[in-house]
């Protein structure tokens, strides 16, 4: 009898093997895709957060969150209206979203849409979320998976609706070192020249994951936050910049600046390293870097997030609780 449960073990072992071994197969052999329905919640503008599952919308780019446009001298906080017209679209709607994540990039890409559509809203664009935002001038169309709303950008621009009234700041980078005082956008990513700038080999949890600890669940997205927020402490910052291809962020390593505006100090750790050995991280898998030895020492002295329990940041924008 033992050895027959033996043999029944390996061969559920086996086949566990086996199905792991196709998924990832056609994981790395192309995108994959899949959907979610169910009611959306909108954590920021140009994104959806459906059964657990973070979405953000394919083929649009929303406004940025500070002094993105202008009306002569005026300021209009067009992240903040195009962020209430997507809780607008979406409020007591079932949402389906149709969704590829690609090869080089970890994030979900949607392109989601609502039955019985408030026509106002969607300006023709039939149930199609992506569309009318775009069509409506409260997203740029972005060409990096799709060219599908580039047509109704350029219409929208055109016909001067949404943030295209205003006079909007195009986001570029023309050098690989950005250098200053930076600001805090979550647990590992800072602005810097008006740049969105993510630390690489790092993820830490987005700000509205929460973690456990003693059963307690906790705002440990915040406390990342906070933690980066410490650590720079209005230390002037110099960051080496680079795109990889098929990501259209802004991917960096930042340190203290050596007075130069130039290069990171070479008494400093990287402030990468230090994310992660904080606890309030984990090291993220880049081709060019690495922070695994950073990770687990934390994790041995049970700093951070390491003190309770939590899923890994890439695995909760997939859903899992």
């Amino acid at each position: 009898m033992s050895s027959r449960r033996n043999v029944v073990t390996a061969l559920g072992l086996l086949a566990i093997v086996v199905f792991a071994a196709i998924g990832g197969y056609f994981y790395l052999s192309g995108p994959l895709h899949y959907a979610v329905e169910g009611p959306a919640a909108v954590p920021a503008a140009g994104r959806l957060l459906i059964k657990d599952h973070v979405v953000h919308l394919e083929g649009l780019v929303s406004p940025r969150e500070d002094t993105d446009c202008r009306i002569g001298p005026n300021v209009l906080q067009c992240n903040l209206i195009a962020h209430a017209r997507l809780i607008e679209m979406v409020a007591g709607k079932t949402v389906r979203c149709d969704v590829t994540r690609y090869k080089t990039d970890e994030r979900n890409w949607g392109r989601c849409t609502v039955a019985k559509p408030d026509a106002a809203l969607f300006a023709d664009a039939g149930g199609d979320i992506n569309r009318a935002l775009v069509r409506t001038g409260w997203a740029i169309a972005d060409q990096q998976h799709t060219l599908d709303y580039v047509e109704d950008g350029a219409q929208a621009r055109g016909q001067r609706r949404g943030l295209w009234q205003a006079a909007v700041a195009e986001r570029r980078v023309d050098t690989n070192v950005l250098a200053g005082v930076p600001v805090v956008k979550d647990g590992d990513t800072l602005e810097l020249m008006e740049v969105d700038i993510h630390l690489r080999g790092v993820d830490a949890p987005d700000l509205y994951q929460t973690c456990t600890m003693n059963r307690i669940p906790y705002e440990c997205g915040l406390r990342a936050r906070a933690n980066l927020i410490n650590l720079l402490a209005g230390i002037p910052v110099v960051c080496h910049v680079k795109n990889f291809q098929g990501d259209d962020r802004v991917w960096g390593i930042c340190g203290q600046d050596d007075g130069t505006r130039r290069d990171i100090a070479p008494t400093a750790i990287t402030l990468n390293q230090a994310v992660v050995a904080s606890g309030w991280a984990v090291a993220r898998a880049d081709p060019e870097i690495g922070f695994g030895a950073a990770e687990a020492k934390a994790r041995n002295e049970r700093a951070g997030m390491w003190v309770g329990q939590f899923v890994r940041p890439v695995d909760w924008r997939r859903g899992v609780r």
